[in-house]
């Protein structure tokens, strides 16, 4: 389907404030690097890569090498009752390696932070995925307020010239005190409408920079001069949808293993012994006599029984049902998600097409009126209001484009794969 809406780049030839062009390529890039929650989730991977690191460094053992070396200097009492002097040097060399923990216990919790880092990652792809579609929806209804802004500030020139035209009527004695009075009123309406056109424009506007991380002060305006729809109303095939590798299901699995994982080590802390090896190597030696060395090796089995220990077992116990509920809750949600999104998708189609007729007659009643007005058949004033027509059928297809554009979005999350590069690819096709 073919739609285009042109769009008006001069509402804002006499703004003040700094302007800026942006197109949805830049957008998408932007909302891809530097989206505030986007850089947050980054960092919150980070956090879940180092503790499963550092828990997985837990299972090596510790060391420590110590030196000790003393010097004593003064008399002693011999053997024959006299008093010697008294100066040597000794030291002691030890060298330990020492492995205390419950092993089992410390698998365990070594696999669960790797879920829950895993976890992340796929809570990553689903911010990546939900930072586009709202940069899309976003840019999109920029867009729609340009439409409308243009539509209102048209609208209100048209009838400041229908006021000025009422007025010299007036004059000639051929419009009543009412209609001047009918003409002013409709002109009031009008300013107000552009001025909430103004006002909603520069809403989207701010709305769209801060999601992307553009200055606020800036007013943000379309880099295209048309708005048209980046669907394909192909992309609704069922095998495009696999339930289980649905990003969001996938980190619930993984929140669910986790879970698990947590509860088997805190069973594993409870029932099975800690074991505290420990090798100690020694040396013991003064500087003048000869050297002597001990080697000692100990191994310990503990059992620690605790009321904590049953507590916390009753809570990972019940966090691990807690998970796995929630994941098949996920896996509910995401069926129900893509069915809505499809047939959503689908009716898109018909609304969009219905908007581009609409939109194609009223070109053709304009372009009617304007030559029935050059005949002289009717005034200028229903030419106006043809041109009114015009604007509110360009306003309805703007917000069709954008339904369809939020539509094609809403299928591709539900499915799980959307990327800019998806994005990027149907805007170019439909270019």
């Amino acid at each position: 389907m073919n739609v285009r809406l042109r769009l008006d780049s001069t509402i804002f030839a006499d703004h003040s404030a700094p302007q800026r062009l942006v197109t949805i390529d830049e957008i998408l890039e932007r909302a891809d690097a530097v989206n505030p929650q986007l850089l947050m989730q980054r960092a919150q991977t980070d956090v879940a890569r180092a503790q499963s690191y550092q828990s997985s460094l837990d299972l090596f053992p510790e060391s420590s090498l110590g030196v000790l070396q003393k010097t004593v200097d003064g008399t002693a009492q011999g053997t024959g009752g006299d008093l010697v002097d008294v100066d040597y040097r000794s030291y002691q060399n030890s060298v330990w390696f020492g492995y205390r923990l419950n092993v089992a216990s410390q698998i365990f919790s070594a696999l669960s932070a790797r879920d829950l880092l895993l976890e992340q990652r796929m809570n990553l792809v689903t911010i990546r995925q939900q930072a586009l579609a709202i940069a899309v929806h976003r840019y999109d209804n920029l867009m729609v307020a340009a439409v409308g802004l243009s539509a209102a500030n048209r609208s209100l020139r048209d009838h400041l010239q229908v006021l000025d035209i009422t007025e010299e009527r007036k004059a000639l004695g051929l419009s009543s005190d009412l209609d001047v009075a009918k003409a002013r009123s409709r002109v009031g309406s009008l300013r107000r409408s552009a001025a909430e056109a103004h006002q909603l424009y520069t809403t989207s506007s701010t709305s769209l920079a801060v999601w992307v991380d553009i200055p606020p002060e800036e007013l943000v305006l379309p880099g295209s001069p048309e708005m048209y729809p980046i669907v394909n109303w192909a992309d609704t095939s069922d095998s495009e949808f696999e339930l289980s590798n649905h990003p969001r299901v996938v980190a619930a699995r993984h929140a669910k293993n986790a879970a698990g994982q947590g509860r088997n080590a805190a069973i594993a802390d409870l029932l099975l012994p800690e074991v505290d090896a420990r090798i100690i190597s020694t040396d013991l030696g003064i500087v003048r006599d000869s050297l002597t060395s001990r080697h000692d090796a100990i191994v310990l089995l503990n059992w620690t029984v605790s009321a904590g220990d049953l507590a916390k077992i009753r809570g990972t116990q019940a966090k691990a049902r807690r998970e796995k509920l929630a994941w098949k809750l996920t896996q509910q949600e995401m069926v129900g998600a893509y069915v809505s999104a499809r047939f959503g998708f689908l009716d898109s189609e018909e609304r969009l097409t219905g908007a581009k007729d609409a939109h194609d007659a009223a070109i053709a009643a304009q372009a009617a009126a304007l030559a029935a007005y050059e005949n002289g058949l009717i005034s200028i004033i229903d030419v106006f209001d043809a041109e009114d027509q015009l604007a509110q059928a360009s306003l309805d297809l703007a917000l069709a484009i954008a339904d369809a554009d939020s539509r094609w979005i809403d299928l591709r999350l539900a499915q799980g794969n959307l990327t800019k590069e998806a994005i990027i690819e149907k805007v170019a096709e439909n270019h």
